[in-house]
């Protein structure tokens, strides 16, 4: 205590870090002092700390009132304790010292006391507790109903985003989070297919933030959702105005307005001007430049050039070998040639359609249109061959549907039914000519009581009982792994899916059943990892263009070779169409895949910019690993900032949270503040609600080690 009064603390507090130990009011006593000292030398971490100790050892009741509200003052002024709740000690404290002089502050921050711990849905339940809220009251709730919604959206939870943000705009406390709850709620509802309700969000957002940096960006956004509510004109007009928009959008998103630009004036009906932003877009380079000259084509011979149509889709195989919009570009190339009559180059294009994309829906098409083609020509021999060979390789599919009605019209015409209907006895799945009505009854009549509960997969289950080689039976297997996923049964979902994938091998639910199988052994660890990475690899093979993205996103994820991690985590990037986080995903695999190759200065870059958005998954790993990277190159200084930045502003993801706390007192350690390091891996232990076996490791080696 006199070197404390002598303002000598750090004297002062190896004396009372000493007593710490004990199991009484010196203790208690020692502990106050400590967060004092904290207090005096700005360590709100470390005040906090020792202000909570202090305040729950009752040797001394005016310590203990005293360490109560200093542990309270310390926490509304930033002090961090790895998962500890300050609201148990808010009600105790009003409970314990209803007359205490500290009272009336204690109730008011009780009120923002969640909110601080970022504990944000307990915040909102508090202060719609106080019947008469003040008006920094009000501005709390409207900063948590924000942070609520941001956290929503940030885990994929648009429905609960879109409720939480469209209340915040109703409160006219800051006009700042006012603003960008509007703008978030605009993402919300997009996420909804709610498109005229994004329009009306992101309008509000440019309404009352006319120069923010988030402007070009909204207005990208508003365009985009206009084009899905098929407000075509309005949504050509907002894509101008965000690519003339300050500040300017990034070349990506430049490129793709352009694109949509000429989509939206495409379904406008002004095809010369959609032809010209094609055409803008293929001169600057686009990375969706494929599809760009997929749509010029098309633009091409809706103004008539059908000659400079066919020129472009011929070029596009050679111009764009991996893309995925060849598939689209051949069965355009054909009815192109079917329309102008040209029998022979129609065939041939739908022929190596068939041959180069077996798997793809438009293979599918393309052998429908090849049949309709042989007919019109006039050659029945070779339209009834190629109607049955829809039938016979794609039995369930909706070509086959058609081609059976377009035989069964040209057998009837001819008078051999009879050998139609032995043949499509001989398909397995086949439509029948003579197929009973209660099986489409018995499936629909599940496919109802499966559409008011997911859950509910009891009669879908009958339906594969009853009809093992039904007609429905691909749609009624994904639907029951559905309603298992749902139902927090990943093994009953795993086997509808294995069965489908086995019975059903050609049916146009493979790619989402591989999809599906792959993910929830993902999510659930239900067998070894190689079985994930398995999975994704048959999905890339065989899911067709459309999987592609979230194939090589699975395989990034799961592989352990790190050449074949930045090889897909760039396969995923080019991928086009994706989302914010899917990109920040992959750029995240690709910068740990760079950091143990040896690229670190790129790493740390790439890093250092995922760990600004702390609340999504890849955010919060990403600053763990940029600050043991720090740690492991001996730059303790530049660890402790990223990992202070990142427990300071928390994260959803209970575990990397944790991991950053391990390694922020890991840097304590390093940096011989041996008594901060040792209370944080203790306020951990006794704080951490997760179960995970590595963190309650890494907690007792510490323990034992820093003795």
């Amino acid at each position: 205590m006199i070197d404390y009064r002598n303002d000598e603390y750090d004297k002062a507090r190896d004396r009372f870090a000493s007593l710490t130990e004990l199991n009484n009011d010196i203790a208690q006593s020692a502990y106050l002092y400590l967060g004092q000292i904290a207090v005096n030398e700005g360590e709100p971490n470390a005040a906090a700390i020792s202000f909570e100790k202090a305040s729950k050892m009752n040797f001394d009741r005016n310590v203990t009132e005293t360490a109560m509200f200093n542990y309270i003052a310390a926490r509304t002024r930033g002090g961090n304790i790895p998962f500890s709740s300050s609201i148990p000690l808010l009600k105790g404290f009003l409970r314990e010292f209803p007359n205490s002089n500290y009272a009336p502050q204690v109730e008011e921050y009780l009120a923002t006391a969640y909110f601080n711990e970022k504990d944000y849905a307990n915040a909102l339940a508090s202060i719609n507790r106080i019947s008469h809220p003040s008006s920094k009251v009000l501005e709390a709730k409207q900063k948590t109903l924000y942070e609520l919604g941001m956290e929503c959206m940030a885990n994929n939870r648009p429905a609960a985003a879109r409720d939480y943000l469209a209340e915040a705009v109703r409160i006219n406390s800051d006009r700042q989070i006012q603003a960008q709850s509007n703008l978030w709620l605009g993402d919300a509802c997009y996420a909804l297919g709610k498109y005229n309700e994004a329009e009306k969000a992101y309008r509000a957002y440019l309404s009352a933030d006319r120069r923010g940096d988030n402007r070009s960006l909204a207005l990208y956004n508003l365009a985009y959702a206009q084009l899905m509510g098929d407000n075509y004109s309005q949504a050509a007009a907002s894509f101008q105005d965000a690519m003339k928009s300050s500040p300017q959008l990034p070349q990506r998103l430049r490129d793709d307005a352009t694109i949509r630009l000429a989509d939206a004036q495409y379904y406008s009906g002004n095809y010369r001007q959609a032809l010209r932003n094609y055409s803008v877009a293929i001169e600057n380079n686009a990375q969706d430049r494929d599809y760009a000259t997929f749509r010029r084509a098309v633009m091409y011979g809706l103004d008539g050039d059908i000659k400079r149509k066919l020129s472009e889709l011929s070029a596009m195989p050679s111009e764009f070998p991996g893309s995925k919009w060849l598939p689209n570009a051949l069965l355009e190339k054909g009815q192109t040639y079917s329309s102008l009559g040209e029998t022979s180059k129609a065939v041939e294009a739908f022929e190596q359609l068939r041959n180069s994309y077996k798997q793809s829906a438009q293979a599918r098409k393309g052998m429908l249109n090849l049949a309709i083609t042989y007919m019109e020509a006039n050659n029945p021999d070779k339209a009834e061959e190629t109607y049955k060979e829809v039938i016979s390789k794609w039995p369930s599919s909706e070509e086959a549907v058609l081609a059976n009605d377009d035989l069964r019209r040209y057998y009837a015409a001819n008078g051999g039914l009879t050998e139609y209907a032995s043949f499509l006895r001989s398909v397995p799945d086949a439509p029948q000519i003579d197929a009973s009505e209660m099986e489409t009854l018995s499936f629909e009549g599940a496919e109802t009581a499966y559409a008011a509960d997911v859950t509910n997969t009891a009669l879908l289950e009958k339906y594969v009982e009853d009809y093992p080689n039904g007609r429905y039976l691909a749609q009624a297997l994904l639907d029951i792994a559905i309603g298992k996923d749902e139902n927090e049964d990943p093994e009953g979902a795993l086997r509808a899916l294995a069965s489908l994938i086995d019975r059903r091998s050609d049916s146009p639910q493979i790619p989402e059943a591989l999809l599906m199988k792959a993910e929830i052994l993902e999510a659930n660890g239900a067998v070894s990892r190689d079985e994930t990475l398995k999975t994704y690899r048959e999905l890339e093979k065989r899911g067709g263009n459309d999987y592609l993205a979230d194939a090589y996103a699975g395989i990034m994820r799961n592989t352990d070779n790190d050449a074949e991690r930045m090889k897909y985590a760039s396969l995923v990037k080019n991928s086009g169409g994706l989302s914010a986080d899917r990109i920040e995903e992959a750029e995240f695999y690709e910068a740990s895949a760079m950091l143990k190759g040896g690229d670190a200065k790129t790493a740390v870059e790439l890093l250092s910019r995922i760990a600004a958005n702390p609340k999504s998954l890849s955010g919060a790993k990403a600053a763990v690993i940029l600050g043991q990277h720090y740690i492991d190159t001996g730059d303790v200084n530049a660890a402790e900032k990223v990992l202070t930045a990142f427990t300071d502003a928390g994260s959803p993801h209970e575990y990397w949270l944790a991991r950053g706390f391990i390694a922020l007192a890991d840097v304590y350690h390093a940096k011989k503040k041996d008594y901060l390091a040792i209370e944080y891996i203790k306020s951990l232990r006794d704080n951490y609600p997760g179960k995970e076996l590595d963190i309650h490791d890494m907690i007792a080696t510490r323990l034992e080690n820093w003795k």
